[in-house]
């Protein structure tokens, strides 16, 4: 019994924490998140981890980018440089 009690407390808290505190029992996501909380946990946690790559991956991209472009401006600044002497 108090197993029980510790998995829907924690299914309880999760709940607070993602839907918020209001208890719907006629909403989906309430009883998913009071039952099935272990599979909304780790689909959560991959979300994060999926939205997280993305915003990794785009940050190493514009800072890509941004090596280039100055690369780009260097040879640019000295062949003008060349051609002015």
């Amino acid at each position: 019994m108090i197993r029980l009690a510790f998995y829907f407390g924690i299914g309880a808290m999760l709940h607070l924490v993602f839907i918020g505190s209001h208890f719907d029992f006629n909403s989906a996501w309430t009883w998913l998140w009071l039952f099935g909380w272990p599979f909304m946990l780790i689909f959560s946690f991959f979300a994060f981890i999926a939205a997280a790559g993305v915003i990794a991956v785009a940050c190493v991209g514009a800072i890509v980018v941004c090596g280039i472009v100055a690369t780009w401006v260097v040879s640019v600044k000295s062949s003008i440089k060349a051609k002015l002497r």
